[in-house]
């Protein structure tokens, strides 16, 4: 079944070639801003992929510092089934069952381009709403095409780009600015909730920031540390605009039938208000996105935090970009459900990378691929949720 699956994986990839390709000849790209604006931000190793799909077609638009193009590709039920297994099985970690689709959407989303990837090492994605939940960075290559394709014989793609991922290319160009430097360089918040009558305590948490705070302290570097009863919704209000670095490690409520509303939990939640107004310790999005941020990144270590399902409109929306309205630069979020544990691990490896020099990219990846290269923790289910949006 498995071989059935992997060559109908390669038979579509004749697809690929059946796509219109052409130059752009047009100074303006489709999302309104100009290509020799665009081209003139983008580094010689970095490559901007942005994605559309219409009811019949899949289109996209690479972006390199010095050349770009458009393919187009007709879609076939195997994508669409290939994106929903995908998904369903990394949250599940199933090996066998995101093996297959991730070759394939391989072969549809990244191939197309491969002719602009030579020499790039970071990889600026807009996927668009219908591939805003997809890890790209779990998609998977053959290390060698002239073998069979096997457990054995695949490169995730993060083992090849840094990835980073944005809402649009006029969003991406226009974040490019200038801030004041915060008085604060590391900030978290970590309520805890030891005792909480309804919620599961986050003792990790609060040794993660603790952890991260030490990392700070020993370079140097100015760091506040705001736990259990004293991390409140108003508490964050008032400090978050002043941290360069702003990290929260809580719980995250979706909005769903029989809550009011949907968000970050803060010390003082109580569950028991489940109809009528949003209990107060909740941060939704609107007041995440009249925040006065002044951040280079945000972290939100909180389960599943980096999906909001549409309210009904026709463009996704996600807490980043709640952020990123409010002023933030980049956020670092979560698309499925990760161990207080593993979150604690990941995140102390992480903030160590970069403060040892390395981009916040850069250090994404590194962790990740530290992370492959241990067969106990080798499977994408663990490293891929955590994706990079912003720059």
């Amino acid at each position: 079944m498995t071989r059935l699956l992997i060559i109908i994986g390669f038979t579509f990839i004749s697809f690929l070639f059946q796509g219109i390709i052409c130059r752009l000849f047009a100074q303006i790209c489709p999302a309104g801003v100009g290509i020799v604006s665009i081209q003139q931000k983008l580094k010689p190793d970095e490559i901007l992929l942005e994605y559309d799909i219409t009811d019949s077609s899949l289109n996209i638009h690479a972006i390199t510092a010095k050349d770009n193009s458009f393919s187009q590709q007709n879609l076939v039920p195997v994508f669409w089934s290939s994106v929903s297994t995908f998904k369903r099985s990394l949250r599940i970690a199933d090996p066998r069952g995101f093996s297959s689709p991730g070759n394939i959407l391989y072969a549809f989303l990244i191939y197309p381009v491969k002719n602009l990837l030579r020499g790039k090492k970071r990889m600026i994605i807009v996927p668009g709403k219908d591939l805003s939940e997809l890890p790209f960075e779990a998609f998977i290559r053959c290390k060698d095409f002239s073998l069979p394709f096997s457990e054995r014989n695949i490169q995730y793609l993060v083992q090849d780009f840094e990835i980073i991922y944005h809402f649009s290319i006029r969003q991406w160009a226009e974040n490019f600015i200038i801030i004041s430097e915060p008085d604060i360089e590391f900030l978290g918040f970590s309520p805890g909730f030891d005792h909480h009558p309804s919620l599961n305590p986050l003792p990790y948490s609060k040794k993660e920031i603790r952890a991260i705070g030490a990392l700070f302290k020993k370079k140097g570097r100015s760091f506040r540390l705001i736990c259990d009863q004293h991390s409140g919704k108003e508490c964050f209000k008032e400090y978050s605009g002043r941290g360069k670095i702003v990290h929260l490690a809580t719980h995250y409520l979706p909005q769903s039938l029989g809550h009011a509303c949907g968000g970050f939990l803060f010390w003082g939640y109580d569950p028991a208000s489940k109809t009528g107004s949003c209990p107060q310790e909740i941060l939704t999005p609107d007041e995440i996105s009249h925040l006065k941020l002044n951040a280079d990144l945000i972290v939100l270590n909180a389960c599943s935090s980096g999906i909001i399902p549409p309210p009904s409109g026709t463009t996704f929306q996600s807490l980043s970009l709640s952020f990123f309205q409010a002023g933030a630069r980049n956020t670092l979020c979560a698309l499925w459900n990760v161990t207080d544990a593993l979150a604690n691990q990941f995140m102390v490896d992480f903030y160590r990378r970069c403060l040892s020099g390395k981009t916040y990219s850069q250090a994404l990846r590194e962790v990740k691929i530290n992370l492959i290269n241990k067969q106990e923790t080798s499977l994408p289910t663990i490293w891929a949720p955590y994706v990079l949006t912003g720059q």
